[in-house]
């Protein structure tokens, strides 16, 4: 269709005039509404079209798109395998309090009681002088020696669990302090170094994880603007005469646009595809080692991690789409 049909079509109609006057035929909203969605499937099919009729041109900019977006999505399903694999196999981490001697039962039971309503605290075990006895022998302890004292030299311990966060380390160093300043509280001892470690490794991956993507994404822009941009120089006399007859930037733009969008979602399904792809390709080699670290599983990108994927990416198309032509286009206009 033509440029200045198209611009005629998208004109609202209007009604019989009488005296003089403009009468709005019923319905005049709908037709307006028809014509626009009219007007961007004619565009959008348009852009399919000429895609379709340079195939070695459009699968080597797709891929190249794809390849581009694939390389932040698989570092991240990386990254969220490892950091699984850390918070499953990484021991808990875990405050053992030491209990005064002279502390009485109702302050001992007080504490084991509060601890146990804290919402950051997932579990306590009390164990009482015999239990840490016990416990001792079996650890190969010398029981005779031990039993030829007068009384059991062990305090009541109490072992707690902070509970884990989606978001960051158990909070084991703000526990810890509530507990040292307890008047039961004698010693304790709390695993906090390695837990702070593991966490800072996790956030130095996913901060780099976030830098790589930003770097990534800025490229595959400039792959499609640059697409866009000779896309409009090719296309430079037909818009040079759109503009003569009275086409809005707007009509002119709107085909440019769609052939990002075009290359946004092809991008996308060809970066999903290639994730999806390199996951069941590690399935086979990966299958012994998984299965002997027991119930560990891998994960690829879920269902609605790949929407994101395809959807960040049409909009990556749209963008430098729309910035490519419309640059384009004011440069035409002004030459």
């Amino acid at each position: 269709m033509k440029p200045g049909a198209t611009v005629k079509a998208l004109q609202p109609r209007r009604g019989k005039q009488k005296s003089g006057a403009v009468v709005a035929q019923p319905g005049g909203w709908r037709l307006r509404l028809r014509n626009y969605f009219r007007a961007h499937r004619q565009a959008a099919v348009e852009s399919l079209v000429r895609l379709a009729r340079a195939p070695v041109a459009t699968l080597m900019t797709v891929s190249a798109i794809g390849v581009i977006v694939a390389l932040p999505a698989v570092l991240y399903v990386l990254l969220a395998n490892g950091v699984d694999y850390a918070q499953r196999w990484s021991p808990s981490p875990q405050i053992t309090v030491f209990l005064k001697q002279n502390a009485t039962e109702d302050a001992r039971d007080g504490l084991l009681a509060r601890l146990r309503a804290r919402d950051d605290v997932e579990r306590v075990d009390h164990l009482t002088p015999d239990d840490a006895l016990r416990e001792y022998a079996a650890m190969g302890g010398d029981v005779a020696a031990v039993e030829a004292l007068e009384e059991n030299p062990f305090p009541h311990v109490l072992r707690v669990w902070p509970k884990a966060t989606l978001d960051g380390p158990p909070p084991v160093a703000a526990l810890s302090e509530t507990l040292r300043v307890d008047g039961a509280t004698d010693k304790l001892h709390a695993d906090v170094e390695w837990v702070g470690r593991l966490y800072a490794l996790i956030a130095v991956g996913q901060r780099g994880l976030v830098l790589l993507a930003g770097l990534l994404c800025v490229a595959a822009l400039l792959t499609i603007s640059n697409t866009i941009r000779l896309a409009v120089e090719n296309r430079r006399d037909e818009v040079a005469l759109c503009q003569l007859i009275g086409a809005s930037a707007r009509f002119i733009r709107r085909p440019f646009v769609y052939t990002g969008i075009w290359f946004g979602i092809t991008g996308g399904v060809v970066a999903a595809i290639i994730v999806h792809g390199l996951y069941g390709a590690m399935q086979a080699p990966l299958g012994n080692l998984v299965a002997q670290m027991g119930d560990l599983s891998l994960r690829g990108l879920l269902w609605w991690e790949t929407l994101a994927l395809v959807a960040g990416v049409t909009g990556l198309g749209w963008l430098g789409a729309r910035f490519a032509a419309g640059r384009q286009l004011r440069q035409i206009h002004l030459d």
